[in-house]
């Protein structure tokens, strides 16, 4: 069971076990994202097309999520088989709440990501955003900045609250 993932920069070779997620595309980029996965008693590292934009695990849906700018990644936490993937998605930041939902942006939605890339529901938001990131966690609330859409003068700060998905 995988533990724990993060992004890392490119490893030297023989430093891991390597697996190589790679989708044949003609759209395909030559950069690469290299994800660090721990399990128990492993380490070992993925090579992902795209460059990087986050990771996420659930321990909820036992899922993890890898977010390139190809690629949207969807394996298996129990083993990292690759399960699903979207191709040139337009997403642009990734987190997973506490309570395991994943929820990716963007520069105009939030999504809310449940066990499958096809179960996706759209977060209501209080006014039309956009440049949507993703900050740091307050308990169960996460704290966005964006623009409000045609007011680029003014950045909003947002804070949602992952219980009830509605905005405070």
């Amino acid at each position: 069971m995988i533990n724990y993932v993060e992004i890392i920069p490119q490893p030297y070779s023989g430093e891991y076990n390597e697996k190589i997620y790679d989708i044949e595309s003609v759209w395909n980029s030559r950069e690469w994202t290299w994800v660090k996965f721990e399990e128990d008693c492993e380490t070992w590292c993925g090579n992902f097309r795209g460059a990087p934009i986050a990771v996420s695990l659930s321990e909820q849906y036992d899922k993890i999520l890898v977010l390139t700018k190809d690629y949207l990644y969807l394996l298996e936490r129990s083993n990292g088989v690759l399960i699903d993937y979207i191709s040139q998605p337009e997403y642009h930041c990734l987190t997973v709440t506490p309570n395991g939902d994943f929820l990716v942006a963007g520069y105009y939605d939030i999504e809310m990501i449940t066990n499958t890339l096809k179960a996706t529901s759209r977060i209501e938001t209080p006014f039309q955003l956009d440049m949507i990131e993703f900050h740091e966690w307050n308990e169960n609330v996460l704290r966005i900045e964006c623009y409000e859409f045609l007011d680029w003068e003014n950045r909003k700060e947002l804070f949602l609250d992952c219980d009830t998905m509605e905005f405070l």
